[in-house]
């Protein structure tokens, strides 16, 4: 276990497209992606749940804890969060990308700026 089994594939691949984090020891690798993927979920989900109402609010946190409490029911991106969101917040795909990419570019940027701590 690399301590990346909780990050999605894509932003692993992401990450390990910029050299300096790809440079990084695993364990540092690691903790960058975690890092990166939590602010990523809580930016997506700010812009996705922007301007739904309360009920709209209390039905996908109901929506996603079904779906949460009954793992193995669904395939892989086709639970009912999912249908909800196709339905409730249509460009939510294009949201999640565009945040993707500019997460992925101010990593590139903060770690392009960031000086090397390594003695020369």
């Amino acid at each position: 276990m690399d301590g990346l089994d909780a990050v999605p594939g894509f932003l692993v691949e992401g990450l390990r497209g910029i050299p300096a984090a790809a440079a990084l020891p695993a364990a540092d690798f690691a903790g960058l992606a975690l890092r990166v993927h939590e602010e990523l979920e809580m930016r997506v989900g700010g812009r996705l749940m922007a301007g739904l109402s309360g009920a709209q609010l209390d039905e996908f946190d109901a929506v996603t804890e079904y779906e949460n409490t009954h793992p193995g029911d669904f395939g892989e991106g086709k639970g009912p969060a999912m249908a909800w969101m196709e339905a409730n917040r249509p460009g939510w795909r294009q949201i999640a990308q565009e945040e993707t990419d500019r997460i992925l570019a101010q990593t590139r940027q903060a770690l392009h700026h960031t000086p090397d701590s390594t003695p020369s």
